[in-house]
């Protein structure tokens, strides 16, 4: 099974604002194809909610697997990348911008990033590192709105990857993934809100990832990795990716001590 990093490369990551790499036809065109024709159906995935406007529902691996509402290729897909392989191969990729965000990580965990032990998030006992893969279901919207403002995940995070399963005839805009950087000072960061959200006034928009079929992009987590999606306009087509995330039981890093306040412009 083909992996989303089997096409990049260490040259792929861009350090700024935060390190990060985006692979248009990420997945070879036949394997995107057949999976984007088995994504499962909003039924499965909301599981009988009756969905809000532009809010998220998460079909994780501890649900996929194993599930026969879940095409053996999608099963087959989510393992590939729940599994110590893929997370090797990211370190491959991101490794030393690890180490250069969080120098103090393997020293803590007593090993090499290439070296740790992964199990699957919420089906295994925790290891090293927990990994997930789960689909993602961004309902319909019914007015224009934004499903996730400027902020930056939690702080067990170390990466987050989305890739996009944009459905054929969905002309709605936005929906957009948005890298930011803070302002002044070097880009370092600031103000967090106790929901590790940021003001849009401390921020400037450095990087665009449209919302696009088999489009990819992996980032690493730290205080610095703001991101969020742009608003979408009212549409009755879902957004879909698949969301890849990394997880350790203790702090990657800690966003207590970022408490001076942004300045915001009068007016």
């Amino acid at each position: 099974m083909q992996s989303i990093l089997e096409k990049a490369t260490p040259a792929d990551v861009i350090a700024e604002p935060f390190p990060h790499l985006v692979l248009e036809e990420a997945l070879d065109a036949g394997l995107y194809e057949e999976l984007a024709r088995q994504f499962p159906p909003a039924k499965v995935l909301v599981d009988g909610r009756e969905p809000a406007s532009n809010a998220y529902y998460h079909f994780k691996a501890r649900r996929a697997l194993g599930n026969p509402d879940v095409s053996p290729l999608w099963r087959e897909f989510i393992a590939r990348h729940v599994g110590r392989e893929f997370f090797r191969q990211a370190m491959a990729l991101f490794g030393d911008h690890v180490r250069a965000l969080h120098p103090h990580l393997e020293e803590r965990l007593g090993k090499r990033l290439e070296d740790v032990e992964t199990s699957i998030r919420h089906v295994e006992e925790p290891r090293d590192v927990a990994l997930e893969c789960q689909l993602t279901y961004c309902s319909p919207v019914a007015s224009p709105s934004t499903s996730a403002s400027p902020h930056v995940d939690r702080e067990v995070a170390l990466y987050a990857g989305l890739l996009y399963f944009r459905q054929e005839g969905d002309d709605s805009a936005g929906g957009d993934l948005e890298l930011y950087r803070f302002q002044g000072d070097g880009g370092e960061p600031r103000e967090f809100r106790a929901d590790r959200s940021v003001p849009e006034s401390c921020l400037e928009k450095r990087v665009t990832v449209p919302y696009r079929a088999n489009t990819l992009v992996f980032f690493l987590h730290s205080p610095r990795s703001v991101h969020g999606v742009s608003p979408r306009s009212a549409t009755p087509f879902p957004r879909l990716h698949v969301n890849f995330v990394a997880e350790l039981r203790d702090k990657v890093f800690d966003l207590t001590s970022y408490r001076t306040p942004c300045r915001v412009a009068a007016g």
